[in-house]
Parts: structure tokens; C-alpha cells; sequence
């Protein structure tokens, strides 16, 4: 019997470097162990990348505080996925049970296991990691918090033109819906932030050791939303399974070939949070 191996233990994670070469580790493990982990981890690297540039080219009001809130929302992630996947039993926050689930199964399409997962750590986790690093208001971080997400924003087209190279009949639907694709997966990728942001507003005004109602409370409404990814209305759920007929199912193959379309680095527009 063949033991798949845990993903890599990631303790000594302190700047945003840190964490994409932690992202790396997780990619090279799902391309090791043909793993859909894989292909969320190729996304939140680049968009690392990406907020990490921003960073450098100090776009933010308050550049130390972006490490410090990147390194504490990317330690969540890995936490999740340890949870998961090493052996021990341990279950991670529902949000993550649910991701790791559609990442098990043989039916989504790379888009689905991507929006799924993005979900849970761009809603759940996130809003968690806002409130621990603004401290006692919200207030001096909204307009970085804007300005993340304008940086994001600006990665989904190259995100879903690199899907596209290994998916395509999803590629040929792209053409015939011009940048509606675009609009559907920048509103889902809005929403999600937007209620990242609520979450944290919740729980600013109490105090850490009280927030595990609120925490449980949103873990299981995350949780039904990424569901519903697994169960799109009718016109959708049809498209989604064209989708599927024309996506190879070796996994480790397209994550090798997406993993070198990610770029390293690059230049970061000049966002503003409109």
C-alpha cells in the first residue's frame, strides 16, 4: 500500500517571501502527490506575488502591516491543509473540510476546486486574519484592504487565460462570452472580500478569547456557500459539464503545465480601490 506523504510542515513563516516559497513547497507536494490542492495554491501564489510587489512599490499606506496581515492570513491556509492531510486525524474549520472535499473528488473542473477554496480563505480566513491585525478598528486598514482587492481583481483575467491552456472547451467558451467570464469570477471574487470584511467587523469589538461563537458561526455559512459552487443553477451545471468532457484528468500534469505559465513577478498597476 502506497502512503501518500503529508504537505510539508510550514513553521517559520515571518515575511511574505516566506510564505510564496511556503505556496511553492504546497504546489511541488500537488504535483508530487496529484493533488487538486494544487491548483487554489497556483492562484494564491500569484496573487501573492502580486500584493507583494505592492508592497515593494509601496502602494500601501502601511506596508509593515500588509506583511503582517499577509503572513497571518497565509499561516490559516497552511494550518488548514496540515490539518487535513497529515495523518493525525485532526479535522481543519469546515470551511477547509468542505474545500479539501471538492478537491477529492473527480468531478469539478479546475475552476470549481479554485472558487471553492478561494471562498474559504478569501471569506472565512481572511476575515479572521483582518480583525487580528487591525486591532481595536477596522478603520486604517480599509483602504489597503480596497486596494488588495483591486490588485486581485486585476489577476483574473490572466488567471483564467492560463486555465484556459489546459482546458479547452472552457477556452472556446471564453471567446463566445467575450468578458462575462471575467465579471462572473471578479463579482464571486467581490462578494467574497465583501463578506471577509463582515466578518472581521464582527468580530473587532470582542475580544479574542469571545470570538469563537462568531468564528462557528460563520464557518458554517461559508461552508453552504461553497457548496453551492457544486451545485450551479441549470444553465451553469450544463456548461460545467461540457467544461469537464474537454479537461484532462491528470491532474499532476496540469499543474506542472499551469505552474509554468504562473509569472514570478511583474510590474503592479496603479489601483485605487474603485
Amino acid at each position: 500500500m502506497v502512503t501518500t506523504p503529508p504537505p510539508p510542515r510550514l513553521l517559520d513563516v515571518s515575511t511574505i517571501d516566506d510564505v510564496i516559497d511556503g505556496i511553492q513547497s504546497i504546489i511541488e507536494w500537488s504535483i508530487e502527490t496529484a493533488s487538486a490542492v494544487g491548483y487554489f495554491a497556483l492562484v494564491y501564489q500569484r496573487a501573492t506575488i502580486a500584493v507583494r510587489d505592492a508592497i515593494n512599490q509601496e502602494m500601501f499606506d502601511d506596508g509593515p502591516r500588509m506583511t503582517r496581515f499577509g503572513v497571518a492570513f497565509a499561516r490559516r491556509y497552511f494550518e488548514a491543509l496540515y490539518s487535513r492531510f497529515d495523518g493525525t486525524g485532526r479535522e481543519p474549520t469546515r470551511v477547509w473540510q468542505v474545500a479539501f472535499d471538492v478537491n477529492a473528488s473527480d468531478s469539478p473542473i479546475i475552476l470549481q476546486h479554485i472558487l471553492t477554496a478561494m471562498t474559504a480563505h478569501d471569506t472565512f480566513d481572511l476575515g479572521i486574519a483582518a480583525a487580528a491585525t487591525a486591532g481595536d478598528s477596522l478603520a486604517p486598514l480599509q483602504n489597503d484592504f480596497d486596494v488588495v482587492n483591486a490588485i486581485l481583481a486585476s489577476q483574473v483575467s490572466g488567471v483564467l487565460d492560463a486555465i484556459g491552456q489546459v482546458s479547452p472547451v472552457m477556452a472556446g467558451i471564453r471567446k463566445l462570452l467575450g468578458s462575462k467570464d471575467i465579471s462572473f469570477v471578479g463579482a464571486e471574487l467581490k462578494r467574497s472580500r465583501d463578506l471577509a470584511w463582515t466578518v472581521a467587523g464582527d468580530l473587532i469589538g470582542v475580544p479574542e478569547p469571545n470570538r469563537a461563537k462568531i468564528i462557528d458561526r460563520y464557518d458554517v455559512l461559508v461552508a453552504a456557500e461553497i457548496e453551492k459552487y457544486l451545485n450551479p443553477p441549470w444553465a451553469i451545471s450544463k456548461m460545467v459539464r461540457t467544461i469537464a468532457k474537454g479537461e484532462s484528468a491528470d491532474v499532476a500534469r496540469n499543474l506542472t503545465m499551469l505552474s509554468r505559465m504562473a509569472p514570478r513577478s511583474g510590474p503592479v498597476p496603479r489601483l485605487t480601490s474603485q
